[in-house]
């Protein structure tokens, strides 16, 4: 019996051999691209199938969208529902008070800040399961070829942007108008930092899901990352005294 699975292994291995080698007169397979659809395809693919799988999310935009209508309505604790209510007493109390202040200029800073701070806090960890289930579908179908990865990173990109235009213009009809600024075209043009100071927090939680091996690895290490408390209130405090000399320059030209 063994001599006899030594001859079929013998066989086998000589017939896989043979098959191995064109038959003459023939070339082998092969394609003038990696991918079935070009580039715009799969990224058409990838938007679509992202798009229906964000949006039909409800823990995910839902939490994301109504943490602006009520902060108690977020995975914040109280200490956090709190210091959203009073850094938008605060910036009130200051700009009726005396909106030309310096000090009431601070506050209104801070307290767009510290809500910003808040709500990416609550994208951050809203999301960190939706995208990690994203990544365990994304894996085996660019395995069979489906698509790249820069097409798929790129439609991610796409759909957390357009989430995030929704947000930060919540935020800025509901947090401006709370503080009684001046509704002049050219004193609103911070609409534009909150919104990338909002992709700021919605990226860095894309990329801790990715390089952790699961979502509660990236939620340890979104919760005990020092460095990422460092990145993000320094890009405040940038965004910050942009906002302040852009104000103060406003002000003293009028």
């Amino acid at each position: 019996m063994f001599s006899e699975s030594l001859e079929f292994s013998s066989a086998a291995t000589d017939w896989i051999c043979e098959l191995s080698k064109a038959a003459p007169g023939t070339s082998d397979l092969s394609f003038t691209t990696q991918y079935c659809q070009s580039f715009l395809a799969q990224f058409k693919s990838c938007l679509w199938k992202q798009w229906l799988t964000y949006w039909r999310s409800p823990d995910y935009n839902l939490v994301s969208l109504l943490s602006f209508l009520d902060p108690s309505s977020g995975e914040l604790d109280a200490r956090g529902t709190h210091t959203h209510a009073c850094m938008v007493l605060m910036s009130s109390e200051a700009v009726c008070d005396g909106r030309d202040t310096s000090s009431a200029l601070t506050i209104v800073i801070g307290a767009m800040s510290m809500a910003e701070a808040i709500v990416g806090y609550i994208n951050c960890s809203t999301a960190i399961l939706i995208v990690s289930i994203q990544r365990t579908v994304f894996y085996p179908e660019r395995a069979a070829g489906m698509y790249s990865a820069l097409p798929y990173a790129i439609a991610q990109v796409v759909v957390e942007i357009t989430n995030a235009l929704i947000q930060a213009f919540y935020y800025s009809l509901l947090i401006y108008s709370m503080m009684h600024s001046n509704g002049q075209q050219q004193k609103v043009y911070w609409f534009i930092i909150s919104f990338f100071a909002l992709l700021y927090y919605t990226f860095y939680r894309i990329m801790i899901v990715y390089i952790t091996p699961n979502h509660q690895a990236a939620a340890i290490l979104y919760s005990v990352n020092d460095v990422s408390h460092v990145y993000i209130y320094t890009n405040h405090t940038y965004k910050s005294r942009i906002l302040a000399d852009r104000l103060l320059a406003m002000q003293n030209a009028a």
